[in-house]
């Protein structure tokens, strides 16, 4: 019977995990971040000492491609797919997941992915193993993100560190 119990409380364990709930440190709430929304708080997902990657890109937000240094623009309820990619700055790891910041003049939100893709063009650019699953992508609902201009910030978690990379991009929600 203790057999049973135990593998019950880990397998709901991990599934718990794997929807993305998460306690935040600051505040000792828990927060679920599901992916496909956005928050208003930072999942505790994201600990450790912080450190900077500059090996990141957002390619597209809704299909459409980037000019150099300049956002895009969305209108609150649409749904939002991005699609970029980050390695970790010594190029060797990325994290299953990816959280994806909107730094804004009054809020901050968080969305969470698990879906890692192969960037053949960016393992080639910074020579990194053409098999590490550099890429992203994220579906949300903007619902939640009040109007404004935000700067987006790609994040990972790592056992001993957090990675921020900003790409200088925004997104105007209206």
């Amino acid at each position: 019977m203790k057999k049973i119990s135990a593998v019950t409380i880990f397998f709901a364990a991990s599934l718990a995990l794997m929807a993305g709930c998460e306690r935040n440190t600051e505040t000792g709430k828990v927060v679920t971040i599901e992916p496909g929304q956005f928050v208003a708080t930072e999942p505790s997902a994201l600990h450790g000492s912080v450190s900077k990657s500059e090996k990141c890109s957002i390619d597209t937000v809704n299909g459409k491609l980037r000019e150099p240094k300049v956002g895009w623009e969305i209108k609150r309820g649409q749904p939002l797919n991005l699609e970029g990619w980050i390695f970790s700055e010594n190029g060797k790891q990325v994290s299953p997941q990816v959280f994806v910041e909107l730094s804004g003049p009054v809020e901050t939100y968080y969305a969470v992915t698990n879906t890692r893709i192969l960037r053949g063009d960016a393992n080639q650019h910074f020579s990194i193993d053409p098999s590490l699953q550099g890429g992203f992508q994220l579906q949300a609902k903007t619902d939640a993100i009040e109007p404004g201009n935000y700067q987006i910030t790609i994040l990972q978690s790592f056992s001993d560190r957090r990675e921020n990379c900003e790409d200088g991009v925004s997104l105007i929600v209206n």
